[in-house]
C-alpha cells in the first residue's frame, strides 16, 4: 500500500503538481544523497512527504507549458534546497533514533567478527563450564556489545580516511621538492630583472606568485606532518599556530578572524599530528557555521588548565551554537546537521583524543566564563602537562 505513494508530492492550492511524488520520480535526487552517504541520508522510496504551497505566496514557481512539472528558474532551486533542508532535519532526528535501536539490537545480537569476539565466546564458555554465567554475563555482553559496535561505526570511517592521508601523502611530499626549485627560479628571474632594469611590475607579480607559493608551503608541509605518527612534546598553542597557517586562506575567505586566549603556555606528550586534526576539524566546523551570521565572525582558542590541573584547549565561536538535544550524539559517525556534511568530523576528534588519552565536551555560554556564545569545544588532555 505504502510503495507506490513513496516520494514528495507538491500541491499548490491544493492541486496536484504532476508528477512530483509519482513512483521513480526522484526530483529532489534523494538516491544519489544516499548513495554517497548510506548511513545518513533517506532515499527516495523511504519518504512520504506533501508540500503545499500557493500561487499568491510564490509566483517565482511557474509551470511548464506542458503542466509537467515546474521550470528550472533560480526560485524552483532555492525551493529544492528548502526541501532538502527539511529533510535533512527529519534525517538527523532518525539517525538519533537509529542510533539507541542499533545498541539495543547489538546488545541482544552480537556478530562474530574476529579472534576478539573468539576470546569473548571462550569466556562465556568457561563462565557456563564454572557455574558463573549468571554471574557475569551482562558484563561480557555489554563488553561484546561495545566492540561490536565499535568496529562497526569507528574502523570503517577510519579506514576509509586513512585510505585518503596516504593517497594524498606521496604527492605533498613532491609538490614541496618542486615548490623549492620553483622559488630558486622566482630568486634568478627577479635576479636578472633587476639587472636589466626591468622591475616594477614584473616585480609585483613575482610577490603575487611567492604569495601563492608561500600558500602551498603552508598546506603541503601540514599534510606531512599529519602523516608523522610520532610521540613528542609539543606546545598546544604552536600545534594551534600550524592549524592555522594550513586553514588561514578559507578563513580569510570566509572573513573569519581566529584569536589566542592564553592563559598558560602548556606542552604535552602525545600524537601532535592527532591534535593538530582535531584543531583543523574544528577551524572546518566554525567556519561553516559562522557563514550563517551576519556581522564579525571569531574563532578563538583558549589555552589553559582545568581544576584539577589537567591541560584543556577550548575552541569556541560566535556561530549559532550547539543544539543541546545533540550532545548526546556529537561525535557519531555520520551525525551532522549540515546538509552535505558527512558527521566524521567531529567522530575523528574524539577518537584522536582519545589516543592522545584526552576526551571531549561541549559547553555553553555561561558555564565558563571563557566560552562565546556560539559552539564552545573543550578538549582536555588527561595526561597532565608541564609549563613552559
Amino acid at each position: 500500500m505504502i510503495k507506490p505513494h513513496t516520494g514528495v508530492r507538491v500541491y499548490r492550492d491544493n492541486f496536484r503538481v504532476w508528477s512530483y511524488g509519482e513512483e521513480g520520480n526522484d526530483w529532489l535526487g534523494l538516491d544519489p544523497r544516499r548513495v554517497n552517504a548510506p548511513r545518513k541520508c533517506l532515499s527516495n522510496n523511504q519518504v512520504v512527504g506533501i508540500i503545499n504551497i500557493s500561487h499568491k505566496n510564490n509566483p517565482g514557481l511557474v509551470d511548464k507549458t506542458d503542466r509537467e512539472g515546474l521550470i528550472l528558474t533560480e526560485e524552483f532551486e532555492d525551493f529544492k534546497s528548502l526541501v532538502l533542508s527539511a529533510l535533512n532535519e527529519l534525517e538527523i532526528e532518525r539517525r538519533k533514533d537509529k542510533t539507541e535501536v542499533d545498541r539495543l539490537r547489538e546488545r541482544k545480537k552480537g556478530k562474530k567478527l574476529d579472534s576478539t569476539l573468539d576470546a569473548i565466546n571462550e569466556l562465556k564458555v568457561t563462565l557456563r563450564n564454572d557455574g558463573l554465567q549468571e554471574k557475569y554475563d551482562k558484563y561480557v555482553t555489554e563488553i561484546e556489545r561495545a566492540y561490536v559496535f565499535e568496529v562497526k561505526n569507528v574502523h570503517e570511517p577510519l579506514i576509509t580516511s586513512a585510505g585518503l592521508g596516504i593517497a594524498f601523502q606521496m604527492p605533498a611530499h613532491e609538490i614541496q621538492i618542486q615548490l623549492k626549485g620553483l622559488k630558486e627560479i622566482l630568486n634568478n628571474l627577479e635576479e636578472t630583472m633587476a639587472n636589466l632594469g626591468l622591475s616594477g611590475r614584473i616585480t609585483e607579480g613575482l610577490s603575487a606568485a611567492r604569495k601563492i607559493i608561500s600558500i602551498l608551503d603552508d598546506v603541503s608541509d601540514g599534510a606531512l606532518e599529519l602523516s608523522r605518527r610520532k610521540m613528542i612534546t609539543f606546545s598546544l598553542e604552536s600545534a594551534i599556530r600550524f592549524a592555522e597557517k594550513i586553514k588561514k586562506v578559507e578563513m580569510s575567505r570566509a572573513s573569519v578572524k581566529l584569536i589566542y586566549n592564553v592563559k598558560e603556555s602548556i606542552s604535552v606528550k602525545g600524537y601532535q599530528n592527532y591534535f593538530i586534526t582535531c584543531v583543523l576539524n574544528l577551524i572546518d566546523n566554525a567556519i561553516w557555521w559562522l557563514q550563517k551570521i551576519d556581522g564579525e565572525r571569531t574563532i578563538k582558542f583558549t589555552i589553559k588548565r582545568d581544576d584539577l590541573g589537567n591541560p584543556i584547549v577550548i575552541a569556541s565561536d560566535n556561530g549559532p551554537g550547539i543544539d543541546e538535544t545533540d550532545i548526546p550524539y556529537l561525535g557519531e559517525a555520520y551525525f551532522t546537521r549540515k546538509l552535505h556534511g558527512t558527521g566524521l568530523g567531529l567522530f575523528i576528534v574524539k577518537r584522536a583524543m582519545t589516543v592522545n588519552r584526552g576526551k571531549v565536551e561541549f559547553g555553553f555560554h555561561g558555564d565558563d566564563p571563557d566560552f562565546m556564545s556560539g559552539a564552545n569545544v573543550v578538549l582536555t588532555f588527561e595526561s597532565g602537562g608541564r609549563q613552559m
